[in-house]
């Protein structure tokens, strides 16, 4: 799991993409607050 996600961070690194924030979430946490 943790080859995974780092594969999948270093993917979005290479492609230019923030892997950090993601909108599902933070919408999840703004509601649950």
């Amino acid at each position: 799991m943790v080859l995974a996600d780092a594969a999948s961070i270093y993917t979005a690194i290479l492609n230019r993409v923030n892997p950090g924030p993601v909108q599902l979430i933070e919408k999840l946490k703004a509601e649950l607050s």
